[in-house]
């Protein structure tokens, strides 16, 4: 060790034995930086990145399954199928060494590869503090490993049943043993040279991101020792010796995992490196970050260039992984322990001041509170005694989904949370996973050709059931929703409105209803208005029947029939006011549970004379200015009992208004709801009209469109116009 590195930290040291119990603080930090991780580790692991959990899950009860008990024979079957799907990405140590534990414990437990995280998490804990107090200093290390164990983020990442938390600990482990033989000057026996060899070959075949920050520290060191020219061919060598086992997997053992994985178009882009921030926030934090950043300058001259060799290092892996470094955050555990490195320095600054003993004092007592301060914050912060009902209760939802489906391995499922991965762990079921909406975006974008659902579901194989558990995403694909309509349901867990999965039958006949909601108004004592109708659609044999549960407000024709249909909805006479919804629901001779259900407003009014209908274009502005494209006028309308149509038109010489279009209701404006609780069909009042430059262009100049609104007295008003400017020809 150079004579100014060695001067400095015997004066470090000096003072660190005056007044800071360093040994003792470092066991209490690690034991209950331990303890925090302890309370959810018998969870479903559905907080963190539950799709890499349950993937690593689903393959370690493969390895496992032959010794699996109390299954039946298509739960096993289920088991086996589903793990044997798992493409190879990592080397499976974490997966092996769970069915090892499993088959040592008797039963399938998540908990204990969980555990296996945190003990390799602590354990890179106490290198860190051994690497911290000879890199720097023992108040260093104390700050850098209470950074290491209880960053918020960071409590439950290094819970999770993946790889990352055990690469992370045998790097900084490997760290530790580099740093040791570099202060015996490279010349430790060949028992420390293994030790550091061992230890670096575990880390890259742990998961090869390792190499990143291993190798960038090993370099600077043996620069350092022999020269840059002498360095650089000796850290080459032994980097290439020790990467060679996971190099051989990459090879040999499984498909390019990185093939999709390097994306420098991303470099020059804004929103990337916005993204990567952000990620650097959620994982750290800034107020850490930044400090940490200043540690690069004020760490000591021996120790500068290895904690820079470490952020450069995290630099470059996330310019090689442009693409998982914005976007997952995990990938930036590894900034962890650099983080604790590099806050250390400053410590370490701070506790070189030369100052008098008395002031050493209050500079540990205010650590020491800073510390349990931080601590306590993060606990808070990290939910680390939250409750579990949630992600018990969605579990048994998982699991009840496998019993619904009977454990087959013909499904499809569109799930958000985590690609199918927990309904197959705690299903007991095998799922095709179904794109979610963003990817068929992504697919149009660009430019692949948009497949019908009945089109891709079969070139999925054989699929009996189809599993959605997110409703907002079934929204988002209607095309898939009107399928899977036709289909039976046979669960559906909350209501209509509002539900956490739906299980569909697609090999019988369902219905649904088209709209889903509407309006029957009447005026007591009076005329009884036309029927509205909703169409039913169903598969061409499908048998069906209606149930209206109030039918003394309207009745529903035909109640019962075969394939597609058209319903209409026929009120009754009122002899006194009323104003309630009712739902009508539509089952199938094949199911208990009702396939479709239409809620039907029903409103008897006194009656008053009508004023007429009324509404407003809101879009385009005034005037409007064509081009080759069609333009689009939207707006909204409604009346006091029966809206029948919204359409548009122009006045001729004569006087006459010759129609241009009707335009298509699509649903509820909120904010005209809110405004008119009482008018009819307030689940319809918003409409848009399409109209092409060539319809337009046919209109004698200058052109104004006169839009009407009608009800079913034949009463018409008209509720906007637009000039019309610039018409193509």
């Amino acid at each position: 060790m150079p004579i100014s590195s060695q001067t400095s930290r015997t004066a470090a040291a000096r003072v660190s034995d005056a007044w800071f119990p360093t040994h003792a603080l470092i066991a209490l930090i690690l034991l209950a930086g331990f303890g925090v991780r302890l309370p959810h580790l018998a969870d479903p692991p559905l907080r963190f990145h539950p799709t890499r959990q349950y993937r690593s899950a689903v393959m370690a009860r493969g390895y496992y399954v032959r010794k699996l008990q109390g299954l039946t024979p298509a739960e096993l079957n289920a088991a086996r199928v589903a793990a044997a799907s798992q493409g190879a990405i990592e080397p499976p140590l974490m997966e092996h060494l769970a069915s090892r534990l499993y088959q040592l414990a008797g039963r399938e437990a998540l908990w204990l590869p969980r555990l296996v995280s945190v003990l390799a998490w602590t354990g890179g804990g106490a290198a860190l503090w051994w690497l911290a107090a000879s890199l720097l200093s023992p108040p260093a290390a104390v700050a850098a490993v209470m950074v290491f164990m209880f960053v918020p983020w960071g409590i439950e990442a290094s819970q999770a049943f993946q790889p990352d938390p055990l690469m992370v600990g045998l790097t900084v482990a490997t760290l530790a043993a580099a740093w040791r033989q570099h202060q015996q000057r490279g010349t430790g026996s060949a028992g420390s040279w293994i030790l550091l060899s061992a230890l670096a070959t575990a880390a890259i075949l742990a998961k090869p991101m390792a190499v990143f920050f291993v190798a960038p520290a090993v370099l600077i060191l043996a620069i350092q020792r022999i020269g840059w020219r002498r360095g650089c061919c000796a850290a080459g060598l032994w980097i290439l010796a020790v990467s060679l086992p996971a190099a051989g997997y990459y090879t040999y053992g499984t498909d390019d995992v990185f093939e999709s994985r390097f994306f420098p178009a991303l470099w020059p882009t804004l929103p990337f490196w916005q993204a990567w921030a952000a990620i650097l926030n959620r994982v750290a934090g800034w107020y850490l970050v930044l400090p940490a950043l200043a540690g690069i300058v004020l760490a000591t001259r021996s120790a500068r260039a290895f904690v820079a060799a470490l952020w450069i290092g995290y630099l470059a892996f996330g310019l090689a992984f442009a693409y998982h470094i914005h976007t997952h955050d995990y990938y930036s555990l590894p900034l962890l322990p650099i983080l604790g490195l590099s806050l250390g320095a400053v410590v370490d600054r701070i506790a070189r001041l030369d100052v008098s003993p008395s002031a050493h004092r209050r500079l540990a007592a205010v650590g020491v509170v800073t510390l349990l301060g931080a601590g306590a914050l993060s606990l808070r912060s990290a939910d680390v005694f939250a409750s579990s009902a949630g992600v018990e209760a969605e579990a048994a939802g998982y699991r009840r989904i496998g019993e619904l489906v009977q454990h087959s391995t013909r499904v499809a499922s569109l799930d958000a949370t985590s690609y199918g991965y927990a309904i197959n762990y705690h299903g007991l079921i095998n799922t095709s996973n179904w794109p979610l909406s963003i990817d068929l975006t992504l697919d149009r974008l660009s430019g692949v050709k948009e497949v019908p659902a009945a089109q891709r579901l079969a070139s999925l194989g054989a699929i009996d059931f189809f599993v959605a558990t997110n409703q907002a995403e079934l929204n988002l694909q209607p095309e898939l929703r009107a399928f899977l309509g036709e289909r039976l349901l046979i669960a559906r867990d909350g209501s209509p409105e509002s539900w956490r999965y739906v299980v569909y039958d697609l090999r019988r006949a369902g219905a649904t209803l088209q709209p889903d909601r509407l309006s029957v108004f009447v005026r007591t004592r009076g005329a009884i208005t036309a029927a509205p109708t909703v169409e039913l659609r169903t598969l061409p044999a499908g048998r069906w029947r209606v149930e209206v549960p109030t039918p003394g407000l309207f009745d529903v024709q035909p109640r019962q029939g075969v394939g597609p249909a058209t319903l209409s909805i026929i009120p009754r006479e009122a002899a006194a006011e009323v104003d309630r919804t009712v739902d009508v629901y539509v089952y199938t001779d094949e199911g208990s549970l009702p396939q479709a259900t239409v809620a039907v407003r029903f409103r008897a009014a006194p009656p008053v004379p009508s004023a007429g209908p009324f509404g407003a274009v809101d879009s385009p502005p005034d005037p409007v200015v064509l081009a080759a494209d069609p333009v689009t006028f939207s707006g909204w309308a409604l009346d006091e009992v029966d809206l029948r149509r919204v359409w548009a038109g122009y006045t001729n010489d004569s006087g006459a208004v010759v129609p241009l279009g009707e335009a298509v209701r699509l649903g509820m404006r909120p904010d005209v709801a809110k405004i008119y609780p009482n008018k009819h069909d307030i689940f319809h009042s918003a409409w848009t009209l399409t109209l092409s430059s060539d319809v337009v262009s046919r209109i004698p100049q200058p052109a104004v469109l006169r839009f009407y609104a009608e009800n079913g007295d034949g009463q018409r008003t008209e509720i906007g116009t637009r000039t019309v400017a610039g018409a193509v020809r």
